[in-house]
């Protein structure tokens, strides 16, 4: 939601850690340019190739985008998004009325105005109607929260299809042990920084 936030922080780990490690490895994608000016201090970064985690959870880039293309207009859940109850599943604000990413009315005109917050809404609202489907994606871990039904119960909410995703973990587990290929990969030097580059490459060094 805070892509500005996300940016300080994730620099401010990094600045904060030992000198004494190989590599700081960063499990996020690019994140509405969350990370685009991070910066390696002493430590080589390693990150995937990616826009959004949506890719790590399905397994590749590739996988996401074959997703996409057969089924748009398609918001993604897993365990953790449903678990911190995110996209307001458990609380009394609709997807339609923001798909929980955004603030409500009342958070807007404290900090834009009324007539803002108006306009802010209204644009929500109709980039909510572009959904007409659910994905659950399973990471393979224990449904102790009843993260599927959740998600379920929300597409019915909405009118929405629901689908049930098999996710594969393959990305997260070759960003922990290697080998981290360059289609799939940014390494980043000391010194140097994240850009994001508008093209299929994401990002690059800079």
């Amino acid at each position: 939601d805070y892509p500005d936030e996300l940016r300080k922080e994730v620099q401010k780990c990094i600045d904060a850690t030992a000198s004494d490690y190989e590599h700081i490895l960063l499990g996020y994608g690019l994140c509405g340019k969350g990370l685009e000016g991070i910066t390696a201090r002493n430590i080589p970064l390693v990150l995937p190739r990616v826009h959004d985690c949506i890719s790590l959870l399905l397994g590749s880039a590739k996988a996401y985008s074959e997703h996409f293309t057969s089924h748009p207009g398609t918001y993604y859940y897993s365990p953790g998004w449903v678990e911190l109850g995110l996209d307001a599943l458990d609380s009394d604000t609709l997807p339609s009325q923001g798909i929980g990413l955004f603030r409500s009315y009342e958070e807007y005109v404290s900090k834009y105005g009324e007539e803002n917050a108006r306009y802010l809404m209204e644009m929500e609202a109709g980039w909510a109607k572009k959904y007409t489907r659910t994905a659950y994606i399973d990471c393979g871990i224990p449904d102790t929260g009843n993260w599927q039904e959740k998600t379920k119960g929300l597409a019915e909410k909405e009118g929405w299809l629901f689908e049930y995703v098999l996710g594969d973990l393959r990305y997260i587990k070759k960003l922990l042990v290697g080998p981290w290929t360059e289609d799939e990969f940014l390494i980043i030097p000391p010194g140097q920084k994240i850009t994001a580059t508008g093209h299929d490459d994401i990002m690059k060094v800079d």
